[in-house]
């Protein structure tokens, strides 16, 4: 069974509202959700992704980290990646949390 991932990479909260309705999230269903902030990243930025997704998609797991700034490239993307979950792990997670 192939997983499917989809990798946004926006400038804040906003642009992740933005892109949300083009990137092909809405064909998942089960989902882990990673975001790589920039180094210089605001907590409440990240509450408002994460708050966003789920109101659209139903979240299993939440994975947050920081990314160091490439002073090359200055770089400061947030990167949002979704896995969608296989519906054979998912139920079992969803049985483990009603026990």
């Amino acid at each position: 069974m192939t997983t499917t991932t989809r990798t946004l990479n926006v400038r804040d909260y906003h642009d992740l509202r933005d892109n949300l309705p083009t990137s092909g999230v809405f064909d998942m269903l089960d989902c882990n959700v990673e975001i790589w902030c920039p180094e210089l990243s605001e907590t409440g930025e990240v509450e408002r992704m994460v708050n966003v997704i789920e109101s659209m998609i139903n979240i299993l797991d939440v994975k947050v980290g920081s990314t160091i700034q490439d002073i090359a490239n200055d770089n400061d993307l947030y990167r949002v990646i979704l896995t969608e979950v296989p519906l054979n792990i998912a139920s079992k997670r969803a049985a483990k949390k009603d026990k």
